[in-house]
């Protein structure tokens, strides 16, 4: 019952006397070691499965085992005999008669491969993000439902002009204007509790230190099972782009509401674009117009070509 026991364990099981020689193992090592079964090991050592390299550093850490040191939870790395690489969670205690001598060892192995490679996922997984936290242009925060930062990334600090420490750990709406925070505050706290954030927004907010902005917001809840839902919101300044905007639509409306005419052509001399003021000159409508240019006057007669003159 025992042996049936030992052999359906997942974890390698062995004995070796003092010669570090196999005196009994389970399925598992004689798998690890490419063997058909346990009793294919017996009489052997690591040097009959390993390189010269590697069997002389196993036999050098069994050593502390036999002067009756144990080796508890060790990690090992292994080329096994198939050529893959192993990470095994050893364990090694002497094995001691009556007397109390040393007459051998007993081995527990356990492969963590898999948790080795998902670890390193994780750390590289951590690394990347932690790059693009620290790297972004655009401002990252982290709040809970109660409003508290819970992490800003660098973009965001330099974005609302305060350091790192006066943002995490503080109510997001510490960051703008003292009379608009217990609103801003109320809000996120509503919004946050009944999931209706919206996931993208232009708005136009004033910081603490009286400059405003518009900010293009980017909103999106973060669930784990067993945790706390986090917002995370992506902040893009915009202030540039909104001037623009506006400077644009200043001198249309300025182009649209002056007394001379304006046209504008393509390259082939084609015009995309006239004011009102052109179909006062003409007397006739921008949509007449509209495509017409140089190498088409004869299309519109001379009476036509006489009246665009202010475009010729």
């Amino acid at each position: 019952m025992l042996r049936t026991l030992i052999d359906h364990i997942p974890d390698s099981i062995y004995v070796r006397d003092t010669a570090n020689r196999f005196v009994l193992a389970n399925e598992t090592q004689a798998r690890r070691l490419g063997v058909a079964t346990p009793a294919d090991l017996l009489g052997k050592t690591d040097a009959d499965f390993f390189t010269a390299e590697q069997a002389a550093h196993l036999a050098a850490t069994d050593h502390e085992v036999f002067a009756g040191r144990a080796l508890l939870n060790y990690e090992q790395s292994l080329l096994l005999p198939n050529g893959e690489r192993k990470v095994v969670l050893s364990t090694k205690v002497p094995l001691k008669n009556a007397e109390g001598v040393v007459t051998g060892m007993v081995g527990i192995g356990r492969d963590i491969t898999d948790r080795k490679l998902a670890e390193e996922a994780l750390r590289q997984s951590e690394a990347r993000f932690r790059l693009l936290w620290n790297q972004s242009a655009d401002g990252i925060r982290l709040t809970d439902a109660a409003g508290k930062v819970i992490m800003a990334n660098p973009a965001y600090c330099q974005l609302m002009g305060l350091p790192p420490a006066d943002v995490q750990g503080h109510l997001m709406s510490d960051v703008y204007r003292v009379e608009n925070r217990p609103k801003i505050l109320a809000d996120h706290q509503t919004n946050f509790a009944a999931h209706s954030v919206k996931p993208r927004v232009e708005t136009q907010v004033t910081l603490w230190n009286g400059e405003t902005l518009w900010v293009e917001v980017s909103n999106s809840f973060l669930e784990h099972t067993g945790a706390e839902p986090l917002l995370l919101a992506l902040f893009r300044n915009i202030t540039a782009r909104k001037r623009a905007e506006e400077n644009l639509t200043r001198l249309a409306t300025a182009v649209e509401q002056a007394d001379e005419t304006i046209v504008i052509t393509d390259p082939s001399g084609a015009m995309v674009y006239a004011n009102p003021a052109f179909e006062k000159s003409t007397g006739y409508t921008r949509a007449e117009a509209l495509g017409q240019n140089r190498s088409e006057e004869r299309r519109v007669g001379k009476e036509c070509r006489s009246r665009w003159s202010p475009y010729h």
